[in-house]
């Protein structure tokens, strides 16, 4: 809900993706608001470090536009609107943001500055000795 549509663009960059969860929850929180447009009114720019979960995560967004173009011709659901308000790139966050103040973006990249940088705090400490960490955070952790 904190997320607000008032502006014409909102830009929001997500600088620890991960495998994405927390993207997914901020976009599906107002996906049904977005109408078809050329232009989205949200986007969510990602950026992952680790190259094997950035490969992970580029492999998703490359099977997003394929369900995308198949929702298309079908003319139902929210797809094509998630993966028109998405883009990712592999790399350091602090090194994204820094190319951003020396870099000449072209028109298609998510533009600077953004509105909203989100961190996430990665792995908080536990607060249950026995409780065990759900799979895919699992996985991160290892990485």
């Amino acid at each position: 809900k904190m997320l607000s549509l008032d502006k014409q663009q909102l830009v929001i960059y997500d600088l620890t993706a991960g495998l994405a969860r927390d993207s997914m929850i901020m976009l599906s929180s107002i996906i049904s608001d977005i109408e078809e447009s050329t232009v989205p009114p949200l986007r969510l720019h990602m950026v992952e470090r680790d190259p094997l979960v950035a490969s992970l995560l580029t492999d998703a967004m490359r099977r997003l536009d394929i369900l995308a173009d198949v929702e298309k011709n079908s003319n139902e659901g929210n797809i094509a609107k998630l993966a028109n308000c998405l883009t990712m790139e592999e790399g350091d966050a602090l090194s994204v943001l820094e190319s951003m103040l020396t870099d000449t973006r072209s028109t298609d990249s998510v533009p600077y500055p953004p509105d909203i940088i989100y961190l996430d705090p990665m792995f908080p400490p536990r607060k249950k000795k026995a409780s065990a960490v759900k799979k895919d955070m699992a996985i991160l952790h290892s990485l």
